[in-house]
């Protein structure tokens, strides 16, 4: 018996640590903490990885200095879509009608664009010279003192534009279209999709890939442009990669694709906002950036070898028999969403990560201890079902309403009880005496 009970008080601590950290695999994504902006990012580039620039919805810009990110006056009120730069001091950012924005390492300034037409993107193989892209075909060069529009022969919207140098130069957009610039003049390729194209990055000029509507991913070798499998289903919305072998990939619903030479595979992403920009110093130290001033980080992740160890350990795994369950999976992303971009909910994790293995072993053998905890679990999931679907304040305003009507219930049935007792009184009182 008083295993029993010890076993019972072990269970239950082992469900409020999993109530504060909710974990069942790490991903190496986290989400950055104290974020400057709610406004949508819509590009990130760097010179450095303690020199890095974001630019979004509004006007915003922001900073990232190695330790913190904090905002930059841009004097802008349109939405900023595009960042490049040749150095930390010499940065161009492009936006809706037709701005374009210099920052020579003290401030930024508008410059001329000579167009009214929104820009998307931006790209440069120096200060001097410098190409941007956008609506209606419109395509932009500088040479390092004016803006001149150059003769593209599209009309529909351009999206993204990389190059390898000045004269093998990209640029992608609706409907499939692809243009290539070869130091004269642009001209379109074959594509082989007529999905939309956002953006496009390469290692060299033979090593290019693009991204687009609907998990589109093209690979260019030199010749030909080709589709390959990504397997995705959303926007893609960016690319980058560190070389041709660690490509990454951001779309909507946070999903991050990564591409290792040979496929594409899905990443664990501890956000489901549309993510639109992705940038890094290498395939370990990468930024990706979004809706609603999301602002993921990648590091190296030393620990893999742990990650399998606890995923066995994990009492709702030992719960539910399977890490694939989906009661399972609706814990797994409360916790990569809301515990592990801060530092509590983090150290309820490494708390948890110390105390689940005798818990979890001990329930994975016993059934009857598997439907207690299976039981235990539900409210768990329904909080962290809302809390997904429709946020952390809604948990909390029905918690808080459910409390209410507890209390409310409570008054009622009291005031019963005590109506109740007075007339057992009374009628007690009305009784003739012996």
């Amino acid at each position: 018996m008083k295993m029993v009970k010890s076993l019972s008080v072990i269970i239950h601590l082992g469900l409020i640590l999993f109530v504060l950290s909710a974990g069942v695999y790490a991903s190496d994504w986290s989400l950055q903490n104290e974020l400057p902006t709610e406004n949508s990012l819509n590009s990130v580039w760097g010179s450095s990885g303690s020199d890095i620039f974001s630019v979004g919805d509004d006007g915003t810009v922001l900073h990232y200095d190695g330790s913190t990110w904090a905002e930059m006056t841009s004097n802008a009120t349109v939405d900023l879509n595009g960042v490049w730069g040749s150095s930390g001091s010499e940065v161009f950012s492009v936006g809706d009608d037709g701005l374009i924005l210099n920052y020579d390492g003290n401030s930024w300034t508008e410059m001329t664009s000579n167009t009214t037409d929104s820009l998307n993107g931006v790209w440069g193989s120096s200060g001097s010279d410098i190409f941007s892209v956008g609506d209606d075909g419109t395509v932009l060069h500088y040479d390092g003192s004016t803006w001149e529009e150059m003769t593209s022969n599209a009309t529909v919207d351009l999206n993204g534009v990389w190059g390898s140098s000045g004269s093998e130069v990209f640029s992608v957009g609706d409907d499939g279209l692809i243009l290539n610039y070869d130091g004269n003049s642009w001209t379109e390729m074959t594509s082989n999709t007529t999905d939309s194209l956002n953006d496009v990055w390469g290692s060299s000029g033979s090593d290019i890939f693009s991204v687009g509507d609907d998990g589109t991913v093209l690979h260019y070798d030199g010749s030909t442009w080709e589709e390959m499998s990504s397997n995705a289903t959303v926007d893609l919305n960016g690319v980058w990669g560190s070389s041709g072998s660690e490509v990454f990939s951001v779309g909507d619903n946070g999903l991050i694709l990564n591409y290792d030479g040979s496929t594409w595979t899905d990443m664990t992403s501890p956000s489901d906002d549309r993510l639109y920009g992705v940038w890094g110093t290498s395939g370990t130290d990468i930024f990706a950036v979004g809706e609603d001033g999301t602002l993921l980080y990648k590091t190296d992740d030393d620990d893999d070898n742990d990650d399998e160890y606890y995923e066995e350990c994990f009492i709702a795994t030992a719960a539910y028999g399977s890490t694939n369950a989906s009661h399972v999976e609706v814990l797994r992303n409360f916790r990569d969403r809301f515990l592990l971009n801060n530092k509590f909910g983090r150290a309820f994790v490494e708390l948890y990560y110390t105390c689940s293995p005798p818990i979890a072993d001990a329930i994975a053998r016993h059934t009857i201890l598997q439907a207690i905890v299976q039981a235990s679990l539900l409210p768990l999931v329904g909080m962290s079902w809302v809390a997904l679907n429709f946020g952390p304040a809604t948990v909390l305003l029905l918690m808080l309403a459910l409390l209410a009507l507890m209390i409310a219930t409570t008054v009622v049935l009291l005031q019963r009880l005590g109506n109740s007792k007075a007339r057992f009184v009374r009628s007690e009182n009305a009784k003739p005496q012996e």
